[in-house]
């Protein structure tokens, strides 16, 4: 399970209760997609076989009142080592706004985010009086791409980081990307290059979102 904090956002002053609520949705969807392909980087650099992965033909339901389970009568593709079932793979990961990816493990699969799981984001606390902003709790890792999504200097980052680590006990380590563990040359490159372009895709989104509202730099209330 990924490292968790808890963080708050601020947004720009005036901003309407139906704009906060379509950036809380795309955030969501665009944390799913991050938090998976960790898991899948991390898995796949400790030896996973890629083959082991699968990827269901639809997106999570909104509101599930049972775990998610691989369901034979459904549709789902495997990550085979054949280009043609890859690809397939991969579109499904970056079209579904809520994909579900399985790992095998002996005789069951598991998925890799669940939606009330270990690592889904949580909203701790919700304020829309001017300026709005919201505490969010999830994998400390996504969180860290969520505001920092867009191209913005380095050294700004790491400033912000040394914040956290001085007020929190937060190390750069666990403040560290979940792009930047996606990236790490153990990843196989196959499989890196197709994650690499989800991630391109999913930060573009999310810097339009930061962009639009002027979502602010967070600040890290608590490790969880």
């Amino acid at each position: 399970m990924q490292e968790r904090v808890r963080a708050t956002f601020f947004a720009e002053e005036g901003l309407p209760t139906w704009a906060l609520v379509h950036y809380l949705q795309q955030t969501e969807i665009n944390y799913i997609k991050l938090v998976t392909l960790e898991r899948i980087a991390t898995l796949v650099q400790g030896g996973l076989d890629p083959d082991a992965l699968v990827v269901a033909g639809e997106s999570a339901e909104l509101y599930q009142r049972e775990g998610l389970r691989l369901e034979p009568s459904r549709e789902h593709l495997f990550l085979a080592r054949k280009e043609e079932s890859a690809q397939k793979f991969w579109n499904v990961v970056s079209r579904h706004a809520r994909p579900v990816v399985f790992v095998r493990e002996t005789d069951s699969y598991r998925p890799l985010y669940e939606l009330r799981g270990t690592n889904a984001l949580i909203i701790r606390n919700l304020s829309i009086n001017s300026p709005a902003k919201v505490t969010l709790e999830g994998a400390g890792t996504a969180l860290a791409d969520i505001y920092y999504a867009g191209e913005r200097e380095e050294r700004a980052r790491i400033q912000w980081a040394n914040e956290q680590q001085a007020q929190v006990g937060v190390n750069l380590q666990e403040l560290a990307r979940a792009s930047q563990i996606i990236n790490d040359p153990a990843t196989p490159p196959g499989i890196r290059e197709y994650m690499q372009e989800i991630v391109r895709q999913t930060l573009a989104r999310q810097t339009r979102l930061n962009t639009e509202l002027e979502i602010r730099a967070p600040s890290v209330n608590a490790r969880v």
